[in-house]
């Protein structure tokens, strides 16, 4: 797997981690629990908003571009992964104002939260799933490392906030929570 690919792949592990995070506050609204972390769903979205949609997501539409250029048949998937790009960004900005509100102390329907959530959620996890299970594939097929290596050396210093070994920060919290979930 071209270097560049297995970084998005491990990037994907980590945000299916912070997603396993949000289903399990999730869980714990339908419920009606008391023990629901709302400002560690709000640091998720944030922390989406932060990498995945302004690092991650336009990293790829780049590499899709030009696998795009040696693989037209997957023009149709290709632009579902763009336009997912645009949805989920939408979706995550929309959870994030909830969350916000709801750390700000403001009163807001859990109906309304529950519903961005598991929508954001369903959304993300669909769209990582097509990326590993049909893109990569045929990207790691289709491009070489020589193929990625302006890519790699324009966007392979940006750290992740949260998984590189520098936490940004404002994300430390997130980082302790991740780390005591792996147990």
């Amino acid at each position: 797997m071209p270097g560049l690919i297995d970084k998005l792949h491990r990037d994907h592990i980590n945000m299916s981690e912070l997603l396993e995070l949000i289903a399990g506050q999730l869980s714990l609204m339908q419920n009606n629990s008391a023990d629901v972390d709302y400002p560690m769903m709000r640091d998720i979205a944030r922390y989406f908003m932060s990498f995945p949609d302004t690092v991650h997501h336009p990293l790829e539409d780049e590499i899709f571009a030009l696998l795009e250029l040696k693989r037209p048949d997957l023009k149709g998937e290709l632009a579902i992964v763009r336009d997912d790009h645009r949805e989920i960004a939408e979706l995550g900005m929309e959870f994030y104002r909830l969350m916000e509100a709801v750390c700000s102390e403001h009163v807001v329907a859990r109906s309304a939260i529950v519903s961005a959530a598991e929508n954001f959620l369903a959304r993300q996890q669909g769209h990582l799933n097509l990326e590993e299970s049909e893109i990569f594939s045929a990207a790691t097929e289709a491009l070489s490392d020589d193929d990625l290596a302006a890519y790699e050396l324009e966007h392979g210093g940006k750290p992740d906030p949260i998984f590189a070994t520098e936490l940004r920060e404002g994300f430390t919290r997130l980082h302790d929570a991740v780390v005591a979930a792996r147990g």
